[in-house]
């Protein structure tokens, strides 16, 4: 009997450890403190280099062309699927389906809508900390023609994602309307309580 509990109570450790080790968890669409639609970054055509998103506040490009598409449609000649923006007139696109977005400033929430023209599979995001560490690497799908969202939150900041739309580069990929949630600033009640534990002491001296 002695055995048995012993037993019950490891596996039940070690079920809780497994919980609380799991640092990512795929969340439903939000609104965060930044957004990105892409339609302010150019013309329709492209721009070579990282590209600034969220208000200067990251950058994006493909992994492998290093150019981004400032895109008003995709249209596969193999699929003979058409895509448009998820809103507005504009949507970014990434040649090779392999993107990269780096935040300047640490993120804990991370989402948007995704699409494509073409058929992908085994597609995931990677999501690395400010030292290039592995946080996580998560599924995702792409349907033929449609836009699906996706997103992550994660009790480690996030400094760098990289979604790959297949293990082999060149099927195309779109996103549009991407959220950010950034650390939460001190709170204000305890900035004023600091201040005004500063005065007490003041007086007292």
């Amino acid at each position: 009997m002695n055995s048995c509990k012993i037993i019950g109570g490891a596996l039940a450790l070690a079920s809780i450890a497994g919980v609380a080790s799991a640092s990512v968890t795929t969340i439903g669409p939000f609104t965060g403190d930044a957004w990105e639609n892409y339609e302010t970054i150019g013309p329709p055509g492209g721009t070579n280099g990282p590209a600034e998103i969220f208000g200067g506040e990251a950058t994006t490009y493909d992994q492998n062309a290093n150019f981004l598409m400032i895109a008003t449609s995709l249209f596969s000649f193999i699929s003979q699927t058409e895509i448009l923006p998820y809103n507005g007139n504009i949507m970014g696109g990434y040649v090779t389906g392999q993107a990269v977005i780096e935040f300047d400033t640490p993120v804990t929430a991370f989402g948007g809508y995704f699409g494509t023209a073409d058929v992908h599979t085994d597609s995931f995001i990677n999501l690395y900390d400010g030292n290039g560490s592995l946080i996580s690497s998560e599924p995702m799908n792409f349907e033929l023609g449609e836009w699906n969202w996706h997103g992550w939150s994660s009790d480690t900041p996030i400094s760098r994602v990289e979604i790959q739309g297949s293990p082999t580069p060149g099927l195309p990929i779109v996103m549009d309307d991407l959220q950010v949630s950034y650390i939460p600033a001190p709170a204000t009640g305890a900035l004023i309580g600091l201040v005004g534990l500063a005065g007490v002491r003041r007086r007292r001296s």
